[in-house]
C-alpha cells in the first residue's frame, strides 16, 4: 500500500490515503465507528455526528435515547472527547469561513 500524506486547501491538516493494489484496502468492518453528541433535548432525543474511519466527515443524525444507546451498541462507537471536538469544530470554521486564527478556541 502506497500512503501519501498530502495537504488540501489551506488548512493542510487533511489526510488521505492512496491504495495501489499491493495490499488489501482496510475492511469496512475494520473502520473505527465515531459519535459525537451535540445535543440532548429535553425531549428525549438526541443529535449526534456519526462517522466511520474518519470522525472529520459524518453525517448530522437524530434519535430517541433508547434508540440511539441501541445503535452505539450496535456499532460499538468510540465517543469523540471535547478536544477532539474542539479540533474538528475549528477545522470547519477554518473551511467554511477562511478563518485561519488558531487563537480561538
Amino acid at each position: 500500500m502506497t500512503a501519501i500524506t498530502g495537504a488540501i486547501g489551506m488548512a493542510g491538516r487533511r489526510r488521505f490515503t492512496v491504495f495501489d493494489g499491493a495490499a488489501p484496502a482496510p475492511r469496512w468492518d475494520d473502520l473505527g465507528r465515531y459519535v459525537h453528541v451535540t445535543s440532548r433535548a429535553r425531549s428525549g432525543y438526541v443529535e449526534f455526528n456519526f462517522s466511520i474511519g474518519d470522525p472529520q466527515l459524518y453525517i448530522e443524525m437524530i434519535l430517541p435515547l433508547a434508540a440511539f444507546d441501541a445503535f452505539c451498541a450496535e456499532h460499538q462507537v468510540q465517543f469523540i472527547d471535547a478536544a477532539t471536538a474542539a479540533q474538528i469544530e475549528r477545522d470547519e470554521r477554518k473551511w467554511q469561513y477562511g478563518d485561519l486564527r488558531d487563537d480561538e478556541p
